[in-house]
């Protein structure tokens, strides 16, 4: 695998209290402890950090009752923008530099200003890892790859609360619009990558 680290960023979905606290503790741990080593990488070799995430506002007057899954959250009375759970885990870093990019639906790009700012960065490769795999990550993929981005999805920066669905999304669906590797495969390419 090949990476041109000029023109990549990696991108953090959902990675939210709320959202990963929903996981197994030891998935929890997992999970986060790649993350922090793909962050770490991908800060070493100067491509950007971008965080997604999901918020509502008080009253939720971006939910519709015809979404069933958004409303569950409503219903919920969860990931407020302002509550303790929508807040990112204290265990990622999130430095003045990096993007932050709230949306309201699963997929990253759905009513978000995400592309303008790849695009006005010319960043075409997208190195995508989040919670859920079935939901978020792979609607996003859908998206970007409709957009013509090139996609890199870090399956053990991945789950979900549904093992089933998680393996599903890693071997049948994601692997069709994107590539899937390694926190270890992803920092060895960042390593050789070139910045031409």
């Amino acid at each position: 695998m090949e990476i041109e680290l000029r023109s990549s960023a990696l991108i953090l979905i959902d990675i939210q209290v709320g959202i990963v606290g929903m996981l197994p503790h030891s998935e929890q741990v997992k999970v986060l402890a790649n993350l922090g080593r793909a962050i770490s990488a991908a800060r070493n070799a100067h491509v950007p950090v971008m965080h997604v995430t999901v918020g509502y506002r008080p009253g939720y007057p971006e939910v519709s009752a015809r979404n069933t899954l958004v409303s569950r959250t409503k219903n919920a009375g969860r990931l407020l923008e302002k509550n303790p759970d929508a807040k990112i885990c204290p265990e990622i870093e999130v430095r003045s530099e990096d993007i932050v990019v709230t949306k309201r639906r699963t997929s990253a790009f759905f009513g978000t200003d995400l592309e303008i700012i790849l695009r006005t960065a010319e960043i075409d490769t997208l190195i995508l890892a989040g919670v859920s795999t079935l939901v978020s990550v792979e609607s996003t993929v859908r998206d970007a790859f409709d957009r013509d981005f090139r996609l890199i999805v870090l399956g053990d920066c991945c789950s979900d609360a549904d093992v089933g669905a998680h393996e599903v999304a890693l071997i049948t669906i994601l692997p069709r619009a994107s590539t899937v590797c390694t926190t270890d495969e992803l920092i060895a390419a960042l390593q050789k990558g070139s910045r031409m």
